[in-house]
C-alpha cells in the first residue's frame, strides 16, 4: 500500500489540493513513472494525509469500500481518469491553449455528480487560499473526489490558473506547481530539490567546459 512519505508533505508545502492530487503520479516524464495511488484504499489514505477529508467522513468510507468493493474501484479508477484529466488542463490553462472538451467533461461530470457538504477550511499558512474538505454526508458514491474536483475548478477558472507550471527537471520530475514568485519565472517544483540539482549540473557542465579550453601545454 502507498503512503505518504514524510518529504511529500515537505515539498507540496501548502499548495493546492487539486495540484497535489495531480502530483501523485510522481516523476511524470520519465520512462518509469511512479503510481503513488495504486489502489483504492491508498487513494483515501491520500486524501487524509493530503487533509482533503474528515475522519469521521473517512471512516465511513473505509467501511463502505469493504462492503462495495466493485464500487470502490469503479471510483478509483474515475480518481485516476480525473487527475490525468487535471494534469492535461492545467497545462493548456498555463500555457493560454484551449482545453480539452473531454477533459472538461470528465471535471464537470464530477462537479455535477457529487453533492456532499463541503467544507472551506481556513489555510494554515497565511496569504494562502482556504482548502476544501469534505464533510460527512450519504452523497454519490465518487463524493471523494469532490474535494479534488472544487480545488480545480476554483483555480482553473481563476487568474491563478495562468501561474500553473510544470517542473522543467531534466531526469522527468514532471510535478505541477503554482509559480508565486515575483517574476513569474519558477522553473522547478522545489529548488531545495529539482532546482539544486539543475544548478549543480551547470556548474559541472561550466568547469568541464572550462577545463577543455585550457592550454594542453
Amino acid at each position: 500500500m502507498a503512503k505518504i512519505r514524510p518529504g511529500d508533505r515537505d515539498k507540496a508545502g501548502d499548495e493546492e489540493l487539486a495540484l497535489r492530487f495531480v502530483n501523485t503520479l510522481a516523476w511524470r516524464n520519465a520512462k518509469s513513472p511512479e503510481e503513488r495511488l495504486p489502489d483504492a484504499e491508498a487513494l483515501l489514505d491520500w486524501l487524509a494525509g493530503a487533509q482533503g477529508i474528515e475522519p469521521q467522513a473517512l471512516s465511513r468510507l473505509r467501511k463502505r469500500g469493504e462492503r462495495r468493493k466493485a464500487e470502490a474501484e469503479a471510483v478509483y479508477h474515475q480518481a485516476l481518469e480525473l487527475r490525468e484529466a487535471l494534469s492535461r488542463l492545467f497545462l493548456a490553462r498555463g500555457q493560454k491553449l484551449s482545453p480539452s472538451s473531454k477533459d472538461l467533461h470528465i471535471l464537470n461530470r464530477i462537479l455535477g455528480a457529487s453533492r456532499p457538504r463541503i467544507a472551506a477550511v481556513p489555510s494554515a499558512t497565511k496569504g494562502a487560499a482556504s482548502a476544501w474538505r469534505l464533510a460527512p454526508s450519504e452523497g454519490e458514491e465518487n463524493e471523494i473526489l469532490a474535494p479534488i474536483a472544487w480545488s480545480a475548478a476554483e483555480l482553473l477558472t481563476g487568474p491563478r490558473g495562468m501561474r500553473v507550471r510544470q517542473c522543467e527537471d531534466e531526469r522527468g520530475c514532471g510535478a505541477v506547481f503554482l509559480d508565486q514568485s515575483r517574476l513569474n519565472n519558477r522553473r522547478w517544483c522545489s529548488m531545495g530539490d529539482c532546482g539544486n540539482r539543475a544548478k549543480a549540473r551547470r556548474h559541472y557542465l561550466r568547469k568541464k567546459q572550462a577545463s577543455g579550453r585550457k592550454d594542453p601545454r
